[in-house]
């Protein structure tokens, strides 16, 4: 129930930091689909609202090897999973630890792209910044399951 709302139009939005696989699917009004957002006029009583969830819980778990010389200090790896088919562009990040441990939760069942590279955030003024080979590998995840994978990144610096 919300009270107070200024004219035009308005997006609802949902989702948990606690619940990662809670995911908003769509809203509609009446039936129709409304996810892009409620034309409110004043005066108006809206009603009719529904806001469809879903709750997802394939799991990624992996390590990431580098290969090569020893990685910058301060330099961590990002990786990046994005749900093969999904035409929304959405991308899951997560960073791999010191150890290159890395974990995705909530995420829907399906086949995902995974990406490594480097994340500079943490390197230090002056660090030289390293290159490396494109590393894209699959995963098929299902909900309620946990799928493992090791990625190896190498390093192809001018010196390798």
């Amino acid at each position: 129930y919300f009270c107070g709302l200024r004219p035009g139009r308005v997006k609802i939005s949902a989702g948990s930091v606690r619940s990662p696989g809670l995911r908003l699917l769509r809203i509609e009004r009446d039936g129709a689909d409304v996810s892009d957002g409620i034309d409110v006029v004043p005066g108006d009583h809206v009603t009719g609202v529904r806001i469809v969830l879903a709750y997802y819980t394939g799991v990624i778990r992996g390590t990431v090897i580098v290969l090569g010389p020893a990685m910058p200090e301060g330099l961590r790896i990002g990786i990046v999973a994005r749900r093969l088919g999904d035409e929304s562009g959405d991308s899951h990040y997560a960073a791999a630890d010191e150890r290159g441990r890395f974990v995705f939760e909530g995420l829907m069942s399906g086949d995902y792209e995974l990406f490594a590279g480097p994340n500079f955030r943490g390197l230090r003024p002056g660090g030289q910044i390293p290159r490396f080979k494109d590393v894209l590998q699959n995963v098929s995840v299902a909900d309620g399951t946990e799928s493992t994978v090791t990625l190896q990144l190498k390093r192809i610096d001018k010196d390798n």
